[in-house]
């Protein structure tokens, strides 16, 4: 028998799952207006926070994308291809509008607590297709690491293999594709550090 919990989830989301030993899990969620389909076995998401008329794509098996508790997220694609990837959003984030894509292996993307994402971000764990040169792999997916109270600026691009430290600013438009230290500004396409021993408050608006 389904739960009232279900039946609500159900009934404002569209939900569309194939496999076996697949968990959705949206208790003590806040979601609305989503898509969910998931293609697979053993695969798992589960949510604490508000989500709001994004997408969650899964293809594969044993896959996991986890959304921690006090967060903000709308117009949001979170898609995995592949097998034993995870997706894991921290506590405390807002995010605007953009796409996280994670494909291959054993990949991942993990974003720490108190985090600001503005709109239209990137962030691509991988190509999604594969280029072989004399039968060699050549560009193969690698994890993105983005720590604690990071700002990320409107239309910023992070690629596969970026790591951002913790209280870090990204600018917008900017690319990233390497290692951003903590406390770093870093802006442009590829993006450079411009700034460090920086600080930035989430809550205050410069007047």
């Amino acid at each position: 028998m389904i739960s009232p919990l279900q039946y609500l989830f159900v009934l404002l989301n569209k939900l569309s799952v194939r496999g076996r030993d697949n968990v959705v899990d949206p208790r003590g969620a806040d979601i609305k207006r989503c898509r969910f389909r998931i293609r697979g076995n053993g695969n798992e998401f589960r949510c604490r926070s508000l989500l709001k008329q994004s997408a969650v794509m899964i293809e594969g098996d044993g896959n996991r994308i986890l959304i921690e508790a006090g967060g903000e997220l709308r117009n949001l694609r979170l898609w995995i291809k592949g097998n034993n990837c995870e997706i894991r959003i921290g506590s405390q984030l807002i995010f605007n509008g953009g796409r996280i894509v994670c494909a291959g292996n054993g990949n991942g993307v993990s974003v720490g607590n108190d985090c600001m994402f503005a709109e239209g971000i990137e962030i691509w764990a991988s190509d999604t297709h594969p280029v072989y040169q004399e039968d060699k792999l050549i560009n193969p997916s690698r994890p993105v690491s983005i720590g604690n109270h990071v700002w990320i600026g409107t239309n910023a691009m992070i690629l596969k293999g970026s790591r951002i430290a913790d209280g870090s600013i990204v600018g917008m438009g900017s690319l990233v594709r390497g290692e951003i230290p903590a406390d770093s500004m870093a802006v442009g396409n590829p993006a450079r550090i411009v700034k460090s021993g920086v600080r930035w408050d989430k809550s205050a608006i410069e007047a």
